[in-house]
């Protein structure tokens, strides 16, 4: 990785970081996409579990309260 810095129209400097080839850059990314995936999944199993526990208590409450 190479550190270059950036400086804007108002004349602030900031210090980045740029991949020395395209390769490492294409593992960065591709890396980041299979993070993302995972976080998608986990959530969605948050989503339908939570969905799933609530329908199973609003089932149990009307057999409860049955006829």
């Amino acid at each position: 990785m190479k550190r270059i810095t950036l400086v804007d129209n108002n004349g602030k400097s900031s210090d980045a970081f740029v991949p020395e080839s395209n390769e490492e850059l294409i593992k960065q990314i591709n890396d980041d996409k299979k993070q993302n995936i995972k976080e998608h999944l986990y959530m969605g199993y948050l989503i339908v579990g939570t969905i799933a526990f609530t329908l199973g208590i609003l089932i149990s409450l009307r057999r409860l309260n049955g006829k």
